[in-house]
């Protein structure tokens, strides 16, 4: 495939984003048509496939292409307020309106679930938005962010809140200059943003630390998994979600269809979803 065929591929682009969305649950329509022709153009390159319909083919039977081509489309990668428009969505249609829900209660406790954290920008963003919303008064909140992942050695890194400057890329310079310190080539994140979060070593499936939480993300990982498996991993965040609480996941993981009876679709666009109230809540 030339560049040439950039600017007429979307047609033909149709099939894979088909298949991939059918046989894995990701939705590759999220991406730009050009972008995602140049990281297929990468990918068929690599393993010397010379038509999409080839290479289709080859998504059907080898695993290990599809984990490729995510990882071509940087899917894995992690950074502050990833999808800034997604987190913007979470601000106002989520953190705002139980922050909301909780002073009318006379409560001042709220929970958030960080499902495969990785490196720690993901619950340190929820950490920053929240700083936002409460200012001040954040010190009257008690605020339970639990962060978990299986690599040991990406929540040490989490931890020490140290990030290089790549983890900006989709964080505005106020909120850097805010919540970080420079120190040498890297940034050091404000001590009572990292005090908000808690790290703890397990698998997704594992049970956490709390019986229900007001928000869960679990964002950029169900595409790991095959489609069974994704919504078993879905049904057990959503035993932990508490009524009108809110579930997130990354632009391009759908929600599964066991799922969407017991959810509201708040904004599916940005994969943010909604428990329902008990009634009289």
């Amino acid at each position: 495939m030339s560049s040439s065929d950039a600017s007429n591929i979307s047609p033909l682009l149709e099939p894979v984003v088909q298949l991939v969305r059918t046989r894995y649950n990701i939705d590759l329509g999220v991406y730009r048509r050009r972008f995602l022709a140049r990281r297929l153009r990468v990918r068929m390159r690599s393993r010397d496939v010379d038509s999409l319909e080839a290479y289709g083919q080859l998504l059907v039977n080898d695993g290990s292409e599809t984990r490729a081509l995510l990882a071509e489309l940087n899917i894995n990668l992690s950074y502050f307020m990833r999808d800034q428009s997604a987190y913007e969505a979470l601000s106002e249609r989520a953190l705002q309106p139980l922050i909301q829900r909780r002073l009318a209660e006379g409560s001042r406790r709220l929970s958030v679930w960080s499902a495969g954290c990785a490196t720690g920008e993901e619950p340190y963003s929820v950490a920053i938005l929240l700083a936002e919303l409460l200012g001040v008064r954040r010190a009257d909140w008690r605020i339970q962010i639990h962060a978990t992942d299986l690599s040991e050695v990406s929540l040490t890194k989490a931890e020490a809140g140290r990030f290089a400057p790549s983890s900006f890329r989709d964080l505005d310079a106020p909120y850097v200059g805010r919540y970080f310190t420079l120190a040498g080539t890297d940034y050091l994140l404000d001590p009572g943003i990292r005090s908000m979060v808690n790290w703890h070593r397990g698998n997704i499936k594992d049970r956490p630390r709390l019986s229900e939480y007001d928000v869960i993300l679990c964002r950029n990982v169900l595409i790991y998994y095959v489609y069974a498996q994704q919504d078993a991993i879905v049904d057990h965040l959503l035993h932990y979600l508490a009524p009108g609480g809110t579930l997130m996941l990354g632009l391009a993981e759908l929600l599964p269809k066991s799922a969407t009876h017991r959810l509201i679709a708040t904004l599916p666009r940005m994969r943010i979803y909604q428990s329902p109230l008990e009634e009289g809540a």
